[in-house]
């Protein structure tokens, strides 16, 4: 009589073969959560930058940026005001606000703890966690 030939796998070509799909989900799922974290930035990014935009359109009629944040008695611009709600949404904290007439900055978080800031000289750029007050109450300007 001749050996048997099993059909099948033995346990521990499935255990192999479990394990393997396990770590291969594990590095997808790790991946997939930097992407993620990576569009969130890049969609308060966006936003900062329509608020940038935004914030030249209300400059017009009033001749100033006092829309931009609400400041010296002027009315925050509405579009603005809906940009900031949203962004704070997306980013999952506060937005800092500063205006005076002929300046503004406005500075919102990123998903890696640092801050996305925007201002009237048209800057856009990141700004280190360190600086996490950025900008200080009645700065107007990106560090």
């Amino acid at each position: 009589m001749g050996m048997k030939k099993s059909k099948g796998f033995t346990m521990i070509e499935l255990l192999v073969a479990i394990a393997i799909v396990g770590i291969l989900a594990a590095v997808i799922l790790v991946s997939l959560n930097d992407a993620r974290h990576g569009a969130e930035d890049a969609q308060v990014q966006g936003q900062m930058d329509s608020l940038s935009k935004q914030s030249l359109i209300s400059f017009i009629p009033i001749n100033g940026f006092d829309a931009v944040c609400g400041t010296n008695g002027v009315t925050q611009d509405p579009v603005i005001a809906r940009l900031i709600a949203d962004i704070e949404v997306e980013s999952g904290g506060s937005v800092i606000c500063n205006s005076v007439a002929l300046e503004f900055a406005v500075s919102a978080p990123l998903e890696n703890g640092d801050f996305w800031c925007v201002d009237g000289d048209g800057v856009k750029k990141e700004i280190p966690s360190a600086l996490a007050t950025t900008p200080a109450p009645g700065e107007t300007l990106c560090p």
